[in-house]
């Protein structure tokens, strides 16, 4: 746990009656401080989500200029549905659906994090490289 140290100059020293004041009040504002932390951490990644997908659709005239390209990806995340790939480049990750992963079936193995593609013995591992291809974006909804 972190401590805070707050210091400021008095003339004189807290009377026992304010110290026992500030000890029974400050871990309630410590508490409500962490937590408006968190909200706003919260809504910083919130914001910065909308922002990239926006990014990623970006129209120049009328074509999205992301679209179908192909892009150098790493593995950042594996859930039982697929991986999640961040996009080198630009930072913005991207959900592959199991069903995209070369149309092959896979077995999530969860302790080790990784997906194992049941026909063709492909393996798809946390931190893992891969070229990926932008079909389509869809603003994280919240």
């Amino acid at each position: 746990m972190d401590t805070l140290f707050v210091t400021t100059e008095y003339d004189e020293p807290l009377s026992e009656e304010r110290m026992a004041t500030i000890r029974k009040d400050l871990p309630g504002i410590c508490q409500i401080s962490s937590e408006q932390e968190v909200n706003a951490l919260e809504a910083e990644r919130k914001s910065i989500k909308i922002m990239q997908a926006k990014f990623m659709v970006n129209k120049i005239g009328e074509v999205y200029d992301k679209i179908g390209k192909v892009y150098d990806g790493i593995i950042s995340e594996i859930v039982r549905f697929g991986i999640f790939v961040e996009i080198v480049d630009f930072l913005v990750e991207g959900l592959i659906h199991i069903k995209e992963l070369a149309g092959e079936n896979c077995f999530h193995d969860e302790s080790n994090y990784r997906l194992i593609g049941k026909t063709t013995g492909n393996i798809y591992r946390l931190g893992d490289r891969l070229k990926i291809q932008v079909i389509k974006v869809i603003p994280e909804e919240k």
